[in-house]
């Protein structure tokens, strides 16, 4: 069986409340993924993902994305 998860670009998503309902009625897990804070339903099923510019261009392998902070 494949695992579904609905991934959401919550800074442009015009859907957000409809996904919510739709995720919670069918038992999806939900990933908010920004670029700053939103507000987003409490719960199990959804999870919420701040990223920054240097971190996405990380991700999509973009040429000349800073390293990652040294820790």
């Amino acid at each position: 069986m494949t695992s579904i998860r609905i991934l959401v670009d919550a800074d442009a998503c015009p859907v957000k409340e409809e996904i919510y309902r739709v995720a919670e009625r069918r038992r999806i897990p939900v990933s908010v993924v920004s670029n700053s804070y939103f507000r987003v339903p409490v719960g199990p099923l959804v999870e919420r993902v701040v990223v920054t510019t240097a971190s996405m261009q990380r991700t999509i392998g973009l040429p000349n994305a800073p390293p990652p902070a040294q820790s």
